[in-house]
Formats: structure tokens, sequence, C-alpha cells
């Protein structure tokens, strides 16, 4: 499928990878939005070719990866040192080695509770507060320590709209229709 042309070259996709639909959004000059800005689910459904539900265990999986990833090898096994300086600069250096074991343990449970999609929803607001705390504190008191220093806050930002997306818009329980386009 053709979706353009710069200079001499066309720009193209293969052929049953990408719906007319989502063409047709790339390539709408109208002044009239397209619809993939108005309803972006109904967009990403068509793009990626997927269904609601299979994107929906998709960032389900790879939300739970990150807080496992975050709690057991960063933290627990001490494979990320930077966490346990982090932790020592804001609560103290006396327990830090100790809190950030109890923290990873936590990440660790985080992750088991996604997994375990029991009360998402709650599951969903704790993710946000814990996130949003983190962030906020490690912000103001160790930007130096993070690893993209106080750009940070911009991918927790991102996260957090990526964890809302999935259980507001993909999850197949919120009874939230799909837009047709």
């Amino acid at each position: 499928m053709v979706l353009g042309v710069v200079g001499s070259n066309p720009i193209t996709y293969p052929k049953g990878r990408l719906s007319n639909k989502a063409a047709f959004c790339f390539l709408t000059l109208s002044k009239k939005p397209p619809a993939c800005l108005l309803h972006p689910e109904a967009f990403l459904l068509s793009l990626f070719g997927m269904k609601r539900r299979t994107i929906y265990k998709y960032l389900t999986i790879g939300i739970g990866l990150v807080w496992f990833v975050n709690g057991f090898f960063c933290k627990l096994l001490h494979l990320v040192p930077r966490h346990e300086l982090i932790v020592a600069r804001i609560l103290g250096p006396t327990y830090a080695a100790p809190l950030t074991r109890i923290i990873g343990l936590m990440e660790v449970g985080m992750a088991i509770w996604i997994y375990s999609r029991r009360m998402p929803r709650m599951n969903m607001l704790i993710q946000i507060m814990v996130i949003s705390t983190m962030n906020a504190l490690e912000y103001w008191i160790a930007p130096d320590m993070l690893l993209w220093g106080r750009a940070n806050a911009v991918f927790a930002f991102l996260f957090i709209l990526l964890i809302i997306g999935n259980e507001f818009y993909l999850n197949p329980k919120a009874g939230i229709e799909t837009h047709s386009l």
C-alpha cells in the first residue's frame, strides 16, 4: 500500500498490515479532523490489526514486567546500585539497603497483583499514586541520580497515561465501546 510520495520515492506499507482507515488517517489533510484523532483507540486497533482484548493483554504483560524488572532485578538482586543510592538520599543511608529490598518486594508484589487481574481499577489508582510519589520525590531530592535527570518525570507521566489508557480504553470489562470509523 502506498501511503505517499517523498521526492520520487513512494512511502509504502506491506499490504494487509495497515487498514485503509489507518492509511486515510495518515494522509488526511482536510479541515475536519480525521477520525483517528477523535477516536485514537479505534485508530490503534486498525493500525495494529489486533483486537482490543489482545492489545490489553500485551500492555498488561508489559506494565507488569516494568514493575517486576525494577523490583526483582534492580532492587532485590541489586543489579542497579543507583536505586539504593536514591533511597539513601531520600530516606537516609542508615537503612537504605533493607528499605530498597522492601521497595523491591513491593514492586514484585505489584506485578503479581497486575497479573492476578484482581481489582484492576484499585490497582491502577495505586500504581498512579506510587509512580507520582516516587517521581516527585526523585525529581526534587535526587534529580542528578536519575537515568534521564528531571526528564524522568516525562517518562513517568507517559507511563501513567499508558496505565490509564490500558485500564479505561482497552480493558474488555471497561464497558467502553470501540468506535468504528
